[in-house]
């Protein structure tokens, strides 16, 4: 006849392996889990890591305004002045990279990914600038593209607002601008890409 106690070590045995069991069965989920982080780590906007996302609404041309995955300030455009000094901004409706922007002429280069460029005339916030057909001190230059494309589209009026900007860290607006053929409204974030260049 067989002991409680017996019975006991046995069940405790049971469990033990059972245990162990899980924890070799959860150490591949836990890897799998870690490369799924990192993904979402990629593909996500550094925005997100600051609780501030970028929101927009509207039409870019006859398509709706996908939303922003990543949101970048470029470090190296061609010509800094172009803006008066301001910020040089582009937004991803899928996941690029900063690295990505590295090598210049970019946009034919990307996925067919909806892109909007901001050239921001000025470093003052809560100032807005007035859309403009050429970039500038005091105004801005927003155009919409599509990656694979080297077809841009401009903003023929509207404004655009920054409400935070930290030199080398991030810039923060809101925007609503009407474009030949569909507008986009919101709120934006983007994160200092030191290399990155213009499309």
């Amino acid at each position: 006849m067989i002991s409680r106690a017996s019975i006991a070590l046995c069940l405790s045995l049971t469990m033990s392996c059972g245990s162990s069991a899980n924890n070799n069965t959860s150490a591949p989920d836990a890897g799998s889990d870690g490369a799924s982080s990192d993904a979402v780590a990629d593909t996500s906007s550094p925005a997100d890591a600051s609780g501030v996302t970028t929101n927009l609404t509207g039409m870019y041309g006859p398509d709706p305004i996908k939303p922003v995955i990543n949101g970048y300030w470029i470090g190296a455009p061609a010509n800094p002045n172009e803006s008066g000094g301001g910020p040089f901004l582009y937004f991803f409706s899928g996941p690029v990279k900063c690295t990505d922007l590295s090598p210049s002429g970019w946009l034919p280069k990307l996925p067919p990914v909806q892109v909007l460029e901001m050239i921001v005339g000025t470093k003052t916030t809560g100032s807005a600038v007035p859309a403009s057909a050429k970039a500038g001190p005091n105004v801005v230059e927003v155009n919409y593209a599509t990656g694979g494309s080297s077809v841009e589209s401009r903003a023929t009026s509207g404004s655009v607002t920054l409400t935070s900007y930290t030199p080398g860290v991030a810039v923060e607006g809101t925007m609503d601008v009407t474009f030949p053929s569909g507008s986009a409204k919101g709120t934006f974030h983007a994160d200092w890409c030191p290399t990155g260049n213009e499309l």
